[in-house]
């Protein structure tokens, strides 16, 4: 019985601790990059972005996040770079929910 008490605990104090992450996704062509030498964030400009959040409040460009590696951060920026000369319409994941940075939304894949 105690066990299951025990349980019961441990579950509920993991999900205090969940956040939204990417739970929404949508398709367009990215029509604008942004890279900076002082900052390690990318930024994306989609056709079709969202342009509400419930508590991101800038809407101009989409943001791949600096705390992703080096290494994943080159992947992805290929990725994109690769869309946008193409012209392919790509399907962005992000979180619709919590998360943002620096007022932006955040992205958290692009197929």
């Amino acid at each position: 019985m105690l066990k299951k008490y025990f349980g019961c605990l441990v579950v509920l104090i993991i999900s205090f601790g969940v956040r939204a992450d990417y739970d929404k996704n949508f398709d367009g062509k990215i029509t604008q990059v942004l890279t900076y030498t002082h900052v390690d964030e990318i930024l994306i400009r989609v056709e079709g972005q969202p342009t509400n959040h419930p508590v991101c409040t800038l809407f101009d460009y989409m943001v791949i996040d600096k705390s992703v590696s080096v290494e994943r951060r080159q992947v992805v920026l290929s990725r994109i770079l690769l869309a946008y000369a193409s012209g392919e319409i790509v399907n962005i994941g992000y979180d619709s929910k919590d998360e943002c940075i620096e007022g932006r939304i955040k992205v958290y894949r692009i197929g």
